[in-house]
């Protein structure tokens, strides 16, 4: 942990240097590689580092994830894409629209809200260098566990559905209430050591929170750890179609392997998903 501290202090050190414009850009990426190299060099999970790797993030949407957070440690209010922008001396103010405009698209799409600030449960990520203790009414994460269930052989052949096809695959599980599907889903995970995302749609539907960023914050937390994601009490949606169509549409963006589970019969035929779905059906244990 000692180590985390020492580079946490050093990289908003170095960004702090770069928004007052003590140093110049490439003064900062110089200094910012030399950071990450003795993190690398270390052999420890680093949290900023993970996430810069498993988010795909060039040095223009690094920075503006650094601003998002140095926002939340120092309560400043920086916007993070207008301050970068300011940053950067461009030649041409299409230039500058073009840069701004990728940006934005990659920055709300993996860790921006609507309000342009940090999604709470990738700064708390951050923060704990991978250890989140942030919770969450709407959605809760289930971590492999050794537990078998009595549904074990269920469990091992959807598990081998899960580890044989390797594009992207919805798991449709349907049955009556209170007959284990959360529980089949969790144990498929921990066969497959895949950490899973549980979302409840009832909570998510009552809450005072944005419906939409619940569910990109639980998908992101979903990526950060190579996991799946699992709607409970997907049936809830039926007579909510954009709502059912946006998390079809972008569920697959974040997870190769997403779980939907229905307490009653849908009709899918009309969702277009492009993605490969499974179909099971629980039945009731003799």
């Amino acid at each position: 942990m000692k180590n985390y501290e020492i580079f946490i202090e050093k990289i908003f050190s170095n960004l702090e240097n770069l928004i007052n414009g003590k140093i110049d850009i490439l003064s900062f990426l110089d200094e910012d590689l030399s950071i990450r190299r003795k993190i690398q060099s270390k052999n420890e999970f680093f949290s900023f580092e993970h996430v810069r790797i498993k988010f795909d993030l060039d040095n223009y949407s690094w920075i503006c994830l650094l601003i998002s957070v140095f926002n939340e440690i120092y309560n400043s209010e920086l916007d993070p894409i207008d301050t970068f922008i300011k940053i950067i001396k461009f030649d041409s103010k299409l230039e500058k629209y073009k840069c701004k405009s990728k940006l934005e698209f990659k920055c709300f799409n993996l860790f921006l809200d609507k309000n342009r600030k940090i999604d709470i449960f990738i700064f708390d990520f951050l923060m704990t260098n991978g250890m989140s203790s942030k919770e969450s009414r709407e959605f809760y994460i289930y971590f492999p566990s050794d537990k078998k269930i009595v549904r074990e052989n269920e469990s091992l052949l959807l598990a081998n559905i899960y580890k044989s096809i390797s594009e992207n695959i919805y798991f449709f599980i349907n049955s009556g209430p209170g007959m284990g599907k959360k529980t089949l889903v969790k144990r498929v995970g921990s066969i497959c050591f895949s950490p899973i995302v549980i979302v409840d749609l009832e909570k998510c539907l009552n809450s005072e929170n944005n419906f939409t960023q619940i569910v990109v914050s639980a998908l992101r937390q979903a990526f950060l750890l190579g996991g799946s994601v699992c709607f409970d009490k997907t049936d809830l949606l039926q007579k909510r179609n954009r709502r059912l169509e946006f998390i079809f549409k972008i569920s697959k963006l974040f997870c190769k392997k997403s779980f939907f589970l229905f307490n009653s019969k849908i009709d899918i035929c009309k969702f277009e998903t492009h993605v490969k779905i499974i179909e099971y059906k629980l039945q009731k244990l003799k």
